[in-house]
């Protein structure tokens, strides 16, 4: 039967990776609750379970720019690491583009097919789609640029 590493207790063990899993660690030690809380800088157990841990990691690796699981963000490609992303030329070239279209008033429609005449595909070689360039107009615009268009939205909306 397996016992704490650290106090020897039998109960409610948990296997915790001594060298962090998003550093390459594969070797575990057997924890209980309490001491796990402990080793994850948790003063009770109370403070935490394995959703908060595992909330805690994603956040650390978005901070420090490294892949935490789904699609690639279109733009980015993924180091031979396997965690850090990192830009790629080529598509940023495409966001660049599709924000000065935005910005210059063309609409979505508009934006997607003036980026097929450029030539420019999807990361497949296919058609970009309006809904693409629609979430990365979205997701690279700034806030100051979103405000103002929601003003000239809503100027234009008034009854």
């Amino acid at each position: 039967m397996s016992t704490c590493f650290e106090c020897g207790s039998t109960d409610n063990l948990h296997e915790h990776h001594v060298v962090p899993q998003g550093r390459g660690g594969t070797a575990t030690v057997p924890l209980c609750h309490k001491c796990h809380a402990l080793a994850h800088g948790h003063p009770s157990p109370g403070d935490w379970d394995i959703a908060t841990l595992t909330s805690e990691a994603l956040q650390h690796k978005k901070a420090n720019g490294e892949y935490t699981g789904g699609g690639i963000p279109y733009g980015y490609t993924l180091d031979a690491d396997g965690s850090t992303l990192l830009e790629d030329p080529a598509e940023q070239t495409v966001i660049e583009a599709v924000l000065e279209h935005r910005e210059a008033g063309l609409s979505l429609r508009k934006v997607a097919d003036r980026l097929e005449a450029d030539g420019f595909t999807t990361r497949k070689g296919g058609k970009l789609l309006r809904e693409a360039n629609q979430h990365t107009s979205r997701r690279r615009t700034s806030t100051s640029v979103r405000s103002t268009n929601r003003m000239q939205s809503a100027k234009t909306n008034r009854p």
